[in-house]
């Protein structure tokens, strides 16, 4: 089975109707469509993309969480125990990623780069404080960088979505 990914809204709505014919009444139909086309219209994060946590004005990636030789005994022994701060951080930020497959490539104080086949995301934290996100495609002949303003952005570039991404954009296909 193909990755799921980003639809336009065009399909989108065509999923719906599908759906509709089959299963849901019309309210449910148009809410569907409606907060699907609001959450394209949503700023992504990095934190979409890898674990990361917003501290302080910034984001700081995570590293995954090393359990203890105690802690894996007990979780493979059904031991009841104590969920760190960290472990329970990561794995809240894990659960939050909606896209699927990218790794660190670069992380400083003030930019953080993620990649995937073809594809870069990287953060700057510029002087005032603020936060550009672009995304460079290296699958054409000339790579492009864009400001990611919105979701809808990733729409053309297939970028598979994980089991939160899907539920959080209600793509079920």
């Amino acid at each position: 089975m193909k990755p799921q990914t980003l639809i336009s809204m065009v399909d989108y709505v065509l999923l719906q109707n599908d759906n509709w014919k089959r299963e849901i009444d019309v309210m449910t139909h148009f809410n569907n469509c409606v907060n699907y086309a609001q959450s394209l219209q949503q700023p992504p994060t990095i934190a979409d993309f890898i674990p990361s946590v917003y501290e302080n004005g910034e984001y700081r990636v995570l590293e995954p969480y090393q359990k203890t030789e105690a802690e894996i005994f007990a979780d493979e022994n059904a031991v009841c125990r104590v969920i760190s701060k960290a472990e329970s951080q990561y794995q809240t930020a894990l659960n939050n990623v909606k896209f699927s497959g990218w790794e660190v490539r670069y992380n400083s104080v003030d930019c953080i780069v993620i990649g995937i086949e073809g594809f870069e995301v990287t953060l700057r934290l510029l002087e005032n404080k603020t936060q550009y996100l672009s995304i460079t495609d290296f699958t054409k002949k000339d790579p492009t960088e864009d400001e990611l303003l919105n979701f809808e952005q990733l729409i053309k570039h297939n970028i598979p979505l994980t089991e939160r991404g899907m539920e959080y954009f209600n793509i079920n296909i």
